[in-house]
């Protein structure tokens, strides 16, 4: 299940300082988190930012990396960071 927050909620909890965001999504679910993910990736029009800490040899990794080709394969923008 996700829990909606608002842009002052967020900011209040940021690390980074005030982020410039219309709003969020906090999801726990690990499946849910996957196909949201997968589907913001679809929707893209113009540009993909992305950063994983873990991103290996495995299904989930194999399945997001097709993604992203295909994205950018379409004409999108796409930049993963990879630790």
């Amino acid at each position: 299940s996700a829990r909606t927050f608002d842009l002052k909620s967020v900011a209040a909890l940021a690390s980074s300082g005030p982020l410039r965001l219309e709003s969020g999504e906090l999801v726990l679910d690990n499946d849910d988190s996957f196909d949201s993910k997968l589907e913001i990736i679809r929707k893209a029009q113009k540009e993909i930012r992305a950063v994983y800490y873990i991103y290996s040899l495995d299904h989930t990794s194999a399945v997001m990396t097709d993604a992203f080709v295909t994205k950018a394969a379409s004409g999108v923008k796409v930049k993963l960071l990879v630790d």
